[in-house]
């Protein structure tokens, strides 16, 4: 019986041992919220619609999201990939280090920071936005 788990567990930690490229993706959702459901957004210099939404980045470049509401100024932020600690440990399970070759080279070893910002126009601060 030891030696059927034994065999199960070796097998689990290899099928497992999988990379962020198959359990993540190499694009991370991003939620914008706006107080303006009129402004504009931009990202990375385009347009991509009006007021609130998610949009799905790729994980290992920085981006620019711009807001510009329908009165103000435009407020701006950087998201910015950041290593996916998970991923160095997976380098360290049997099979993991040809996973973790592949996350790199495809950009799945990152997570975006922030990944949810907010752009409160009500308040006239000049704070850039709200990170959740």
């Amino acid at each position: 019986m030891h030696r059927l788990f034994y065999i199960f567990a070796m097998s689990a930690a290899l099928l497992l041992s999988s990379c962020a490229t198959v359990l993540n993706g190499t694009r991370e959702e991003v939620k914008i919220d706006s107080s303006d459901p009129d402004a504009q957004l931009l990202i990375d210099g385009e347009t991509h619609g009006f007021g609130s939404q998610s949009v799905k980045l790729e994980r290992d470049e920085d981006h620019v999201i711009e807001v510009i509401p329908t009165k103000g100024d435009p407020r701006r932020v950087n998201i910015s990939p950041r290593v996916n600690l998970l991923v160095v440990f997976n380098a360290l399970l049997p099979g993991g280090t040809v996973a973790s070759i592949i996350d790199w080279i495809t950009g799945a070893a990152f997570n975006l920071e922030p990944d949810e910002v907010e752009f409160d126009f009500s308040q006239p601060d000049g704070s850039q936005y709200k990170d959740q």
